[in-house]
């Protein structure tokens, strides 16, 4: 048996994707494209809850946009559950006017107990990577932990289902990238897994170009506040460099013979 067999016969690590917007989650199965990860989409928090109170993921990514309850509630409310108080969550958010995140929304993803926080559009090419090094080391590594409340049943999922709107009955649930099993009305594994049998062996899908062309307006949009974030470094570390001139030209002027 080969390494590759050996790697083939290794569980997948289950990953749920609480997102309602389609691209976003093209983007994620393009930057998650491996057989090392199985996905399972939920596109609203009342289709995660319901998903996670019969399954317990490896990993967590949620939008902070969700349509019936914002990401930083939902992820506390998941922190809460023994069962899933070691599960690693990346929260995705909008950036700040186009400067990155803010001071104010870093500190609500720590309350609520974000293991990584990411600007969207997702353009991280080492998303896999980042992610992968969550799964190895666990829920909370390398950040510093806000106080952890009391831990809790599954009965806290219940209660917050229990507050959210129930969703339109003639919605109609929205496909979900190839491979990727859909929770939107709250599936179970058991169900996907009975579909992907029943469907049988599918043949390898391209992802769509407008997730590529997204992608690399992401990457491109990221190296630019990248690049706006040095000049302004940039700008300040120069008029430091001119303000300790000027104050030594004083210097040496007040220390010249004659000068009083």
């Amino acid at each position: 048996m080969t390494a590759g067999d050996l790697a083939s016969e290794r569980p997948a690590f289950a990953v749920l994707v609480a997102e309602a917007d389609d691209l976003q989650l093209q983007l994620v199965d393009v930057l998650l494209s491996d057989p090392r990860f199985r996905l399972a989409r939920a596109a609203s928090a009342r289709a995660a809850l319901e998903y996670l109170k019969a399954n317990t993921p490896d990993l967590i990514i949620a939008a902070a946009d969700l349509p019936d309850l914002d990401g930083y509630s939902f992820v506390s409310r998941v922190k809460r559950v023994v069962r899933l108080a070691h599960v690693p969550v990346i929260l995705t958010t909008e950036a700040d006017a186009g400067l990155g995140l803010s001071q104010r929304t870093r500190r609500r993803a720590e309350e609520a107990q974000v293991d990584l926080l990411l600007p969207r559009p997702l353009g991280d090419k080492n998303l896999k990577e980042r992610a992968l090094r969550l799964l190895q080391h666990g829920a909370g590594a390398g950040r510093k932990r806000a106080d952890k409340p009391q831990l809790a049943t599954t009965l806290v999922l219940e209660e917050a289902i229990e507050r959210l709107p129930l969703p339109p009955a003639t919605a109609p649930l929205r496909p979900a990238p190839s491979g990727s099993p859909d929770v939107a009305a709250g599936g179970t594994d058991a169900q996907a897994a009975a579909g992907a049998q029943a469907r049988g062996p599918q043949p390898h899908v391209d992802q769509p170009p407008v997730a590529q062309a997204h992608l690399a307006r992401a990457e491109r949009d990221s190296l630019m506040r990248e690049n706006e974030a040095l000049r302004n470094e940039n700008r300040e570390l120069r008029a430091s460099i001119e303000r300790l001139r000027r104050e030594l030209n004083e210097a040496r002027q007040v220390g010249r013979p004659g000068k009083r």
